[in-house]
């Protein structure tokens, strides 16, 4: 199989089958074999029920964290490459099939949708984010590890399964979006970026990310 389009989930009924559906179409319009899988991180809502029904693979991952979801769903994607996104219906998922054609084109083992350098929607990123946290932390792993990032924080990402593999990326929790570039880059790794952006969280819905804790995680 060409691509697995991996949701880490907990209790996303509100949004995962919208965000199920932007991806298959977008990736619909490329001829490649794909499958969509949600690591179910123990939601007590029916988001499990709802993946099945929009055509999704639920793999349950009992360890309890962000990381710990993507990590289970890496090791059940049936995909060469892995493609993941949060499931709230914040990353533009139209731009999966280009996502994946960089990763492709450029022989890449990440490619990256970068929300900074595409369209950040009004309120969809807090200010500290946008201008600091982001940026900081950005520049701190380019700095150190010779990246040439532009937003280290974005969760919308497609890797090669193989090169993962090999990176044994271990965080359980929001860390390991940090700690997936910098073994890459320590691996040498080859990533490309593409423009992409980012719209506001639905109205009533409850972020996992808590800043502080996660940002000096």
């Amino acid at each position: 199989m060409d691509l697995t389009f991996l949701f880490p989930c907990l209790n996303e009924s509100e949004t995962l089958a919208f965000c199920i559906s932007q991806a298959k179409k977008s990736l619909e319009g490329g001829s490649i074999e794909f499958e969509i899988l949600v690591a179910d991180n123990g939601s007590t809502d029916d988001s499990r029920e709802i993946a099945i029904a929009n055509g999704a693979r639920v793999v349950n991952v009992s360890e309890k964290g962000y990381g710990a979801a993507l990590r289970g769903g890496f090791e059940a994607a049936k995909g060469r490459y892995v493609m993941f996104a949060d499931a709230d219906a914040t990353y533009m998922l139209e731009h999966s099939l280009e996502l994946y054609q960089a990763a492709v084109k450029g022989d890449a083992d990440m490619a990256i949708a970068s929300r900074l350098k595409g369209t950040v929607e009004n309120g969809a990123m807090p200010f500290l984010h946008r201008y600091l946290g982001t940026p900081v932390l950005t520049g701190l792993i380019n700095l150190f590890f010779k990246g040439n990032l532009s937003d280290c924080n974005s969760g919308f990402r497609c890797v090669r399964k193989e090169a993962y593999q090999t990176w044994r990326i271990r965080s359980s929790g929001m860390e390991f979006a940090s700690e997936l570039l910098i073994k890459a880059l320590k691996a040498d790794a080859k990533m490309v970026e593409i423009p992409s952006g980012l719209r506001p969280d639905r109205a009533g819905r409850v972020a996992h990310l808590q800043t502080w804790r996660d940002g000096m995680r």
